[in-house]
């Protein structure tokens, strides 16, 4: 295959400023910066379709509009030196050569667009572009289909409580309990059907404390692990380690709430285990389903944060915490909600699967492409 200098064939120009001011209005025209879109505007600087790069901040970003943009001082647009390259083509290529991993500012991450220009790059017939183009087009429709997918199935945990609670289902869970309620639901205090239990951190000094059999959640991987069952966890303590801190194993179908900093994501323990200090731990009685607390604590995510405290980070405090009253339908009404949620999240790990293997699949077509293997 026929190679090329970057810089012969394609130039990347300097975006240009434009005050916040004048790209906050309802105009047709994209402002695009490292990261993205960042505001419209009413004219643009560049005629047409439009390949974006990140120069300053999100280095090597690479974003296209299909239409005219105004890309910002932060970042490049790209334009053809000549007639021979195609533009879609032109940004899956950029997609492939790493630019994120070309930083050449200690202070502020920056991409040189001379290291750019002598990279050497792959320069099949504009045909050939053409059809590489439409390969990777149609492999990405696919993805973008199934994320929709996984997005949908994150969605509907909360449109079932919609259903059963109406407009309370974002404060099933709340500090006070709220005017009105449900037929066949009660508004009750939370410690009155669950027990609330706090977590420890052992001594990290002490390597015999920890490497050990018993799983301790920590707020880094709580994210993950929102609206999940975790049957394991990243870091393993050793018995040592809870009887010389204040941390105590909780059974499994304990709900972990995190209460400080990545507030407001939760989990649902698959096996016993303990947790840092950073949760609010709810040991369910048998009034309350396991499953149906996760939904209902997520569901209110937003209005039980809304009500923390802090300004650096908020955090809800154990007293606040306390006095939660929680929306409880019959057990029965429950056990439908639990059922319905187990399917889902079932669901959403093989939708999690295809979306990795179509990921996998997507490197491995544009890996090819551009080593002339298509």
């Amino acid at each position: 295959m026929k190679t090329a200098a970057f810089g012969d064939v394609l130039r990347l120009s300097y975006g240009k400023a434009l005050k916040q001011a004048d790209r906050s209005g309802g105009g047709p025209i994209p402002v695009v910066g490292s990261g993205g879109i960042v505001g419209w505007h009413e004219t643009g600087l560049t005629p047409g379709p439009t390949v974006v790069v990140g120069r300053k901040g999100s280095i090597g970003s690479v974003t296209w509009v299909d239409g005219p943009a105004w890309p910002i001082d932060t970042a490049y647009f790209v334009e053809s030196i000549g007639e021979g390259v195609h533009l879609r083509w032109t940004y899956w290529l950029l997609q492939s050569l790493g630019l994120n991993g070309m930083n050449k500012s200690a202070a502020v991450p920056g991409l040189n667009r001379e290291d750019v220009y002598r990279l050497t790059i792959p320069l099949p017939p504009l045909e050939e572009q053409r059809r590489i183009a439409a390969i990777l087009d149609h492999a990405d429709a696919l993805r973008a289909k199934r994320r929709q997918i996984l997005a949908h199935l994150d969605s509907l945990p909360f449109a079932i409580l919609r259903s059963a609670l109406g407009q309370l289902a974002g404060r099933s869970v709340t500090p006070r309990p709220a005017a009105g309620q449900p037929a066949g639901f009660t508004w009750v205090k939370l410690t009155d059907v669950a027990r609330l239990a706090t977590g420890h951190t052992p001594d990290r000094k002490r390597p015999e404390y920890w490497s050990g059999d018993i799983s301790w959640l920590s707020l880094p991987e709580i994210r993950a692990l929102d609206g999940q069952v975790v049957e394991r966890t990243a870091f393993q303590v050793a018995q040592a380690g809870i009887d010389a801190s204040s941390a105590v194993v909780l059974p499994a179908g304990t709900v972990c709430f995190s209460r400080t900093a990545s507030l407001g994501f939760v989990t649902l323990m698959g096996a016993p285990m303990a947790t840092s200090q950073d949760f609010h731990n709810w040991v369910p009685g048998p009034r309350l389903h396991p499953e149906y607390l996760m939904a209902a604590l997520r569901s209110s995510r937003n209005h039980l944060i809304a009500g923390s405290d802090g300004s650096t980070h908020r955090t809800i405090y154990q007293r606040a915490a306390q006095k939660f009253h929680i929306l409880l339908p019959s057990r029965e009404t429950q056990n439908e909600i639990a059922v319905f949620s187990k399917c889902l999240r079932e669901q959403r790990t093989q939708a999690q699967q295809s979306v990795a293997a179509h990921d996998e699949l997507f490197a491995s077509l544009q890996a090819r492409a551009f080593r002339g293997e298509l």
